[in-house]
């Protein structure tokens, strides 16, 4: 009798501490990467408001050769996208579009992934440091309920996402 009470302190311990943990999660992410690129921001801004051209610079095209991407007629500007289809768990499958642009100086995109219910953004800030240098800021945010995706933000935001920021950059 006495062990029963033990265990099931223990596992009411064990659920307490387990909900405390769910309700500390903040669901909501950041992350930012960035570096100077020795061309003018016309021509970085071309490279990045054509989701087409990322095939040669994400990291993420790289990850498996079998993806199935499919583009919009029109890759850049608002309104274009592509979608993604994958196996590698690394990958998955999702849907990225651009929903807003400033030319020059912005691109902000929507991302959506299988089975994921939160809101993700990526966006590329440029800044013109003159004729023929370019600051470019890769930013990501994300937001969350689901408790896994609320885990993935919080806790591995950074260490799975920032190491392709900094190869892609």
């Amino acid at each position: 009798m006495k062990v029963l009470k033990i265990i099931g302190i223990i596992v009411a311990i064990l659920l307490v501490v387990i909900v405390v943990f769910i309700l500390s999660l903040k669901g909501k992410g950041h992350l930012e990467r960035s570096i100077t690129i020795h061309a003018p921001s016309e021509k970085v801004f071309a490279v990045v408001d054509d989701l087409a051209s990322a095939k040669s610079w994400s990291p993420w095209f790289q990850i498996d050769e079998n993806t199935n991407y499919e583009f919009s007629d029109n890759t850049s500007g608002v309104g274009a996208y592509y979608t993604w289809d994958s196996e590698n768990p690394q990958v998955m499958s999702g849907r990225q579009e651009i929903i807003e642009v400033i030319p020059n100086e912005l691109v902000n995109t929507s991302m959506s992934f299988g089975g994921m219910t939160g809101t993700y953004h990526a966006s590329f800030i440029l800044h013109a440091k003159d004729n023929n240098t370019t600051d470019l800021t890769w930013t990501y945010d994300g937001e969350a309920d689901a408790i896994m995706e609320k885990f993935f933000i919080d806790y591995m935001t950074e260490s799975m996402l920032g190491p392709s920021y900094e190869k892609g950059l």
